[in-house]
């Protein structure tokens, strides 16, 4: 009889420790990445920016130091690539936006639309076969907000001309991607583009 009373009560605890599978709520779904093991100057190097900017010279913005010694993170990496023309910046850069879980991620993707269509002051262009979701506000903006899983990248590629704009910016994030995914190619070889980012005419 004692044993059997002891194999129901390891029963009952059992049961009560592992009866139920549910998640918490506030746990987040799916995978994420962890924003702390990145550095944006690492998935948009100095080179990569030399590179896209035809060679010609780039200098690193201020900003991307000041902004992660005062943070201690390093999600921002941009670089001014109108060194000659100091008074008229243009920047190729890559800022990194964390959410806690990629439905989070989406939904700020998503309510950032109408912010960006009144700085853009028109429309916002969706971009397919780019990350999970992909927009581009033209404009002064010049910046292309791409969805990956828990982060929203925001890349800038201001030049004179909007569509080469675009075009740049799709170059960088596919880049930054396959950096993400450690795809081929992601140490800097040439990216080849799908026929959605090729150069305007």
């Amino acid at each position: 009889m004692k044993s059997m009373l002891l194999v129901l009560t390891l029963a009952l605890l059992l049961a009560a420790c592992g009866g139920s599978s549910k998640a918490p709520e506030d746990a987040p779904e799916g995978a994420t990445i962890d924003p702390a093991s990145l550095n944006a100057c690492e998935l948009f190097t100095v080179q990569d920016a030399l590179q896209f900017n035809g060679g010609k010279a780039v200098a690193p913005r201020s900003s991307t130091f000041d902004d992660a010694a005062r943070s201690g993170s390093a999600l921002t990496c941009s670089f001014n690539t109108a060194v000659s023309t100091p008074d008229q910046p243009q920047v190729l850069g890559l800022e990194i936006k964390p959410a806690r879980s990629a439905e989070a991620a989406a939904r700020n993707l998503e309510s950032s639309r109408a912010m960006l269509k009144r700085l853009t002051g028109g429309e916002i262009q969706e971009v397919p076969k780019l990350g999970e979701k992909a927009l581009f506000a033209g404009g002064t903006l010049s910046q292309l907000h791409v969805l990956k899983s828990n982060l929203v990248l925001v890349i800038t590629a201001q030049t004179d001309n909007q569509p080469r704009s675009l075009y740049l910016a799709k170059l960088i994030a596919q880049r930054v991607l396959q950096r993400l995914d450690g795809a081929p190619g992601a140490q800097g070889a040439p990216v080849v583009p799908d026929q959605s980012a090729q150069p305007p005419a």
